[in-house]
């Protein structure tokens, strides 16, 4: 799942989605983490 911060959904949905990471035992992640990549 991909979610802007600022986005007011994202903001709307905040409890329910860590919910549903502690339910699964998902981590969250940035792209730079999942693609191996890094920014300056």
């Amino acid at each position: 799942m991909l979610g802007h911060a600022n986005h007011p959904t994202v903001l709307g949905l905040f409890d329910r989605i860590r919910e549903l990471l502690s339910e699964r035992d998902l981590q969250p992640a940035t792209l730079d983490e999942l693609f191996g990549t890094h920014r300056h």
